[in-house]
């Protein structure tokens, strides 16, 4: 059988293979016939409506709660009230039933939604600073590329919405904490 990796490749070309254009879509058919058969898979394999057992091992926290909203949005009913996990003091592998295609759809989610994440909570960090002006002065000698300013107009535009709490020095001073 073939791993996630692979199964996620297969699908991917598979795709191509039905929605390219030209020469594309023949390469892609090509492709798809040598990786079915490395594999030992035909097409309706990965078309298959038979559920399978996956497991997922995170980390407890973000990504965790992230991973679970995917598999919400894609296992409906039976297959995600079935759901089951196991865990230790660091994390929990997280047992579901899926289709090989579900399974893929749901891999290729996960894996972009994290990347988008850790690319906006980035920009939120910035946006809080912005926000309570906590950073340094600007170096005039290396000013900013445009990438890095539209990146702080970005910012900059969320920082808005967050809170504009200040910590209220004088007062705790005079309170003597």
């Amino acid at each position: 059988m073939a791993t996630e990796k692979e199964l996620l490749k297969i699908k991917k070309v598979q795709a191509l293979a039905e929605n390219g254009i030209g020469g594309e879509k023949t390469n892609a058919k090509k492709i798809l016939k040598k990786l079915l058969k490395k594999y030992d898979l035909i097409e309706n394999d990965i078309l298959s409506e038979d559920k399978e057992m996956f497991t997922k091992k995170l980390k407890q926290g973000h990504k965790t709660k992230l991973f679970i909203l995917i598999l919400s949005k894609f296992l409906s009913g039976d297959s995600f009230d079935e759901m089951w996990f196991s865990n230790n003091s660091y994390s929990k592998i997280y047992h579901f039933d899926a289709t090989i295609a579900e399974h893929i759809d749901i891999e290729e989610s996960y894996n972009f939604y994290i990347k988008l994440f850790e690319e906006e909570k980035d920009r939120l960090l910035h946006a809080f600073f912005i926000r309570h002006n906590i950073f340094g002065k600007p170096d005039p000698k290396n000013p900013p590329t445009e990438e890095e300013e539209l990146a702080a107009d970005k910012a900059a535009n969320m920082a808005y919405g967050l809170s504009n709490e200040e910590p209220d020095i004088k007062k705790r001073l005079n309170s003597g904490e």
